[in-house]
């Protein structure tokens, strides 16, 4: 974990979402930075894939990661009727 978020509030944000075709229950989301965050995902209709980038949108791939994971995982296989629960720590200002 890069040191920029290492010491920083440890307390997890947990935010609750259901994912079917072409939505989310909650959408946009929010975080503050610095926040560490656990997504809780499932999928209401059937299985379906999720990833989340690492940078801000229209930042350049080669930027510094506005989220870092606590998983080497970037994407995840969303099971109808499981719950799925990455975890990122949010480092720098973007959407």
């Amino acid at each position: 974990m890069p040191n920029s978020v290492r010491g920083q509030n440890q307390q997890v944000q947990v935010i609750e979402i259901t994912a079917k075709k072409y939505e989310y229950s909650v959408s946009p989301i929010y975080v503050k930075l610095g926040a560490k965050v656990q997504l809780k995902i499932s999928a209401s209709d059937h299985d379906h894939g999720f990833k989340i980038g690492i940078v801000p949108d229209g930042s350049a791939p080669s930027e510094t990661p506005g989220l870092v994971f606590t998983s080497e995982q970037d994407c995840w296989l969303l099971k109808k009727g499981e719950t799925t629960s990455p975890e990122f720590f949010a480092q720098t200002p973007g959407s």
